[in-house]
């Protein structure tokens, strides 16, 4: 029961009806006035409401705490990152794709400028701003970490397979990389080089058909 008239008194069994959500902190102002109203005055029995309040902080203490899984983070990072890895990809693969059956378009019309270059590129780039902000929104900053040189190759990339994370702190800590050390990240990276390759080159392909 809500938006109860203010000037009228509640009954003993609307009360009643209304006790668990008084309880609970579920009644609007008004309501939760006219139940006080009510309980102030009324000489009947209304245990029921003082035994639901005895029951809450029972149950709040007998609720046991969880801790998330020691790799949750590390997991739930992991596929923001890749999420937005995965979009840039397609934004510039889009692209490129366009530009490609665009120059083959060109080539065959003899036509001396390409239509609309200029415009893609411009919402490529305001796609990939956007993929970024909110990435790191995800993400947030990288938390520093020791620096081991053995699992750092050539000086930048980070390789190390007993480091669960697929993504981690760059050695100066400002951005996120790879862990090579994890077989998905070269498969990753293998399958952004290959869909900007091949995408392209299939468009071409049927547009020269």
């Amino acid at each position: 029961m809500s938006g109860i008239d203010p000037a009228r008194e509640l009954t003993h069994d609307e009360v009643v009806e209304m006790g668990g959500a008084f309880v609970l902190g579920a009644l609007g102002p008004a309501d939760a006035a006219a139940v006080r109203s009510h309980l102030s005055t009324c000489t009947e029995d209304h245990s029921e409401i003082a035994e639901l309040g005895g029951v809450l902080p029972v149950l709040a203490e007998s609720v046991p705490i969880v801790e998330p899984p020691a790799g949750l983070k590390a997991r739930i990072m992991a596929a923001a990152a890749a999420e937005a890895v995965l979009l840039l990809a397609l934004i510039w693969v889009v692209f490129q794709g366009y530009a490609a059956f665009t120059l083959v378009r060109l080539w065959v019309t003899h036509r001396a400028t390409l239509p609309l270059y200029n415009l893609g590129e411009a919402i490529g780039v305001v796609a990939s701003l956007a993929v970024a902000i909110r990435a790191h929104r995800h993400l947030g900053r990288p938390e520093p970490r020791p620096f081991v040189a053995g699992h750092w190759r050539l000086g930048q990339l980070y390789k190390n397979a007993d480091d669960p994370a697929l993504f981690v702190p760059t050695r100066d800590g400002r951005r996120w990389t790879l862990n090579f050390g994890r077989p998905v990240a070269g498969a990753l990276l293998g399958l952004i080089l290959a869909l900007g390759v091949l995408a392209p080159t299939l468009l071409i392909a049927l547009a020269l058909r």
